[in-house]
């Protein structure tokens, strides 16, 4: 009797050996990188925006570019509120097509029922860089290609502002609105470089072939659609719509989402629109008292301040 317990303890414990084993080396899902390697897209239209970007008002931002892989790119980047220390940020892509196409409507007076400028990040004393990318503008290099080499050029986004000496690069974040919120993910299947990833109102697939500048090619809108890629997500990702807005894409990335860092929330009575405001002013409060980078935000708490907003 005693023999038989030695050995069923013994191979108790060589079984959750195995099982520790089996989890530490278990093979990790691909980067969205890595599923790109070797393949190139096949733009069928040379499409770029024929006007660099205007001049931001000085006491606001200032207009720099940013190396990518394919060159420099312009950007609005908003002042610190600080000097002393080192600061979060964010990157915001943002929607419209093709995305993240920055103006001087930036920094015009918000309208919170759309609220696209998200200022209340700048508001909230957190840097604000606002990209341009490939094609995007008359002083950068390469050509629109919607939602494939723009994903480098988001990536060197952060490359660009961890080197800045009052950004903290452990509390750089990406967020965006629409198409910018469809980029936003892709990087987040990329990179796990940003502490947090905001995506508002994404498409869970692609936005039409009327609308693509590349070859209507399965592997082409494969490496684009956000859907396929959630499991590749390494940072803490929030993805959320209206459900009188794009919830047919919030549903349908649900529905297949297995990766706990990847959390969808639904909004009740909004819009694709009317969300932007009120659920950036959460993020912007957590982003601001977060000291380490860790976002962790309740649904209830992004209802509450949408429901406040309409009222």
């Amino acid at each position: 009797m005693k023999r038989s317990l030695q050995s069923t303890l013994l191979l108790l414990v060589f079984g959750c050996l195995s099982v520790s084993f089996a989890a530490k080396f278990q093979p990790q899902p691909q980067s969205l990188l890595e599923k790109r390697a070797g393949f190139q897209t096949k733009l069928l239209e040379k499409e770029t925006i024929p006007w660099p970007l205007e001049a931001p008002p000085a006491e606001i931002a200032s207009l720099v570019t940013f190396p990518t892989p394919i060159g420099e790119m312009e950007a609005y980047l908003t002042h610190p509120s600080e000097n002393d220390r080192k600061q979060a940020a964010i990157v915001w892509l943002t929607g419209g097509l093709p995305g993240s196409v920055p103006g001087s409507w930036l920094w015009d007076e918000p309208d919170l029922e759309n609220e696209q400028t998200a200022s209340i990040y700048r508001e909230s004393g957190i840097v604000v860089l606002y990209p341009s990318l490939r094609g995007r503008s008359a002083n950068n290099p390469g050509y629109v290609e919607s939602f494939f080499g723009e994903v480098d050029d988001v990536i060197a986004t952060y490359d660009y502002l961890s080197q800045l000496k009052h950004i903290d690069p452990e509390r750089i974040y990406l967020g965006g609105h629409s198409t910018g919120g469809t980029l936003a993910l892709l990087v987040a299947a990329s990179t796990d470089k940003f502490a947090g990833i905001i995506s508002l109102g994404p498409t869970d697939d692609n936005y039409g072939q009327e609308n693509a500048p590349y070859q209507w090619k399965e592997k082409e809108q494969y490496l684009r659609a956000p859907i396929h890629h959630l499991t590749s997500i390494k940072s803490p990702t929030y993805i959320i719509e209206g459900i009188d807005g794009n919830h047919h894409s919030l549903l349908a990335l649900e529905a297949v989402n297995k990766n706990p860092l990847v959390r969808t929330i639904t909004v009740r009575d909004s819009d694709h629109f009317q969300l932007i405001h009120p659920v950036n002013t959460i993020f912007a409060q957590a982003i601001r008292e977060s000291k380490e980078g860790a976002l962790d935000i309740d649904p209830i708490a992004i209802q509450l301040s949408v429901d406040r907003s309409t009222k």
